[in-house]
């Protein structure tokens, strides 16, 4: 029911503009041209609290707040937590860690280069690369400079000769010096060790010096006196081991006896 207002006493409630959402809620008013009783429905939003992160916003809500309500912003540090050193950003450049702004100390460096040898290292220096350094090995034929050819190389062996690898096509080559026996006053007996193809023998026996010598083309066999009268031997068989046989030498009383000393060699 409309409430009556005598009006002779200056109040008239239809002058009031209020709306209910302009009124706290559960209050109560008088309001409009009827003068009837309305209910406040503004929201009491009392103290309201809230945080904010850099770049952050707080949308107000609309009611009754009390003026104790407070939108507060987070730390710098909260909000920039990182490892970063000093060492770790580019020198001259800055960043924030840890909500505290660093300037870089670390070395820019560029497009670094080198050169390395066989068994060389290099050490990478700290600091900013920009990519496009280089490192690069000197060549093979740089550091195997040599003059050998394939005849200077034992055949079946291999050598590296200014960056080319080459396989030896020089024919073995031994050397033996040592002692012949003879044997059964027919042979003289060798054991170089190899089968040999120059083979020359000499021994001093009763005054007499005696030389056998023998080559795969020519084989020969003499002595000598120390007149140097030449004298004939007859034609034994001297053997040397594991090998053909060579010209041998006997007959006269002297060569059945003693020892040659004998140099071999193929």
């Amino acid at each position: 029911m409309p409430v009556r207002f005598n009006l002779e006493g200056g109040i008239d409630p239809s002058q009031a503009n209020a709306t209910e959402s302009q009124v706290l809620s559960g209050s109560t008013f008088y309001a409009g041209a009827d003068s009837d009783i309305r209910t406040g429905t503004m929201t009491n939003r009392g103290s309201v609290t809230s945080s904010l992160n850099c770049g952050g916003s707080y949308t107000i809500p609309a009611g009754y707040h009390n003026g104790s309500g407070k939108i507060t912003a987070n730390s710098l540090a909260s909000q920039t937590s990182a490892t970063a050193g000093a060492a770790h950003i580019l020198t001259g450049k800055t960043a924030w860690v840890g909500g505290s702004k660093i300037t870089g100390n670390m070395p820019n460096r560029g497009n670094v280069s080198g050169t390395l040898n066989c068994s060389g290292a290099y050490t990478v220096p700290a600091g900013y690369h920009a990519g496009s350094g280089r490192i690069t090995a000197n060549s093979l034929a740089s550091q195997t400079s040599a003059t050998a050819s394939a005849g200077n190389i034992h055949s079946g062996y291999t050598a590296w000769v200014n960056g080319s690898k080459i396989t030896g096509t020089a024919a073995v080559k031994y050397y033996w010096s040592g002692t012949g026996f003879i044997i059964n006053n027919n042979y003289l007996q060798v054991r170089p060790g190899f089968n040999p193809t120059l083979l020359f023998g000499r021994a001093h026996l009763a005054d007499w010096w005696y030389t056998i010598s023998l080559d795969p083309y020519d084989a020969t066999v003499s002595w000598l006196t120390k007149q140097n009268d030449h004298c004939w031997l007859n034609t034994g068989v001297a053997r040397y081991w594991d090998g053909p046989d060579i010209p041998g030498f006997g007959g006269d009383g002297h060569s059945g006896s003693g020892n040659y000393s004998v140099t071999c060699s193929a």
